[in-house]
């Protein structure tokens, strides 16, 4: 459990940039597109009561292959 509980902390710190989910993904999104990365993300229909999105990540090299 000892190895467990560092490697989740390290994961936990590591991927969350603030402690509300939705200020932690606005950064991980303004991180993402400062490094050519592609994220439209818009509200889920007919989930906004429970906060749900659907976000989609295109790579860099990916927009090269499409576009």
């Amino acid at each position: 459990m000892d190895v467990y509980n560092a490697v989740h902390c390290k994961d936990v710190k590591e991927t969350l940039l603030a402690l509300d989910i939705d200020d932690s993904m606005e950064l991980w999104l303004e991180k993402l597109c400062e490094t050519g990365w592609s994220m439209p993300h818009e509200p889920t229909p007919y989930e906004e009561a429970c906060r749900g999105f659907t976000i989609a990540l295109i790579s860099p090299w990916q927009k090269k292959v499409c576009c």
